[in-house]
């Protein structure tokens, strides 16, 4: 399997992060803002695939464009396309859209690398009810135990 890793690099408290994903020997950053709940999107998406969802999508909005990530065509292996697009908001939601990157990626890595980042974010927060406070989302404690749990089961 190809290297795969995750980064979460948080900025300044409560305004934006950065999503830093390596693969396939190239390193991708997705900016996003505390408008949306990215690393819970995240985080969702490893628990739909570890749960034997065949796909599934999250969002990181980076106002007023964002990037999906498309999760395709899941067993053990996965197609992942992260596409950026401009506005989010507008009517033609789909237009303008740009692939940044497009692979398959393991199913279990992708859930042990959102595992760490979401674990890495509460560390670097202290506790949920401060995430909460900093951030602005709920911290996805329950999906992160789950995720935690179908990891070790598997």
């Amino acid at each position: 399997m190809e290297e795969f890793a995750l980064q979460w690099k948080i900025g300044h408290t409560g305004t934006a992060a950065d999503l830093i994903m390596t693969a396939s020997g190239r390193t991708v950053t997705v900016h996003t803002t505390y408008l949306g709940d990215g690393l819970g999107e995240l985080v969702r998406s490893a628990l739909d695939l570890l749960r034997g969802s065949r796909s599934s999508i999250a969002l990181l909005l980076s106002e007023p464009g964002g990037t999906w990530l498309f999760f395709t065509d899941s067993r053990h292996h996965v197609f992942l396309q992260l596409v950026e697009f401009p506005n989010v908001w507008s009517e033609s939601l789909w237009a303008g859209g740009s692939l940044v990157w497009s692979g398959r990626i393991g199913v279990n890595q992708y859930a042990y690398e959102s595992l760490k980042i979401a674990e890495g974010a509460l560390e670097y927060y202290g506790d949920a009810e401060f995430y909460l406070a900093k951030w602005g989302a709920r911290f996805p404690a329950e999906e992160v135990s789950e995720v935690r749990d179908l990891l070790r089961a598997a």
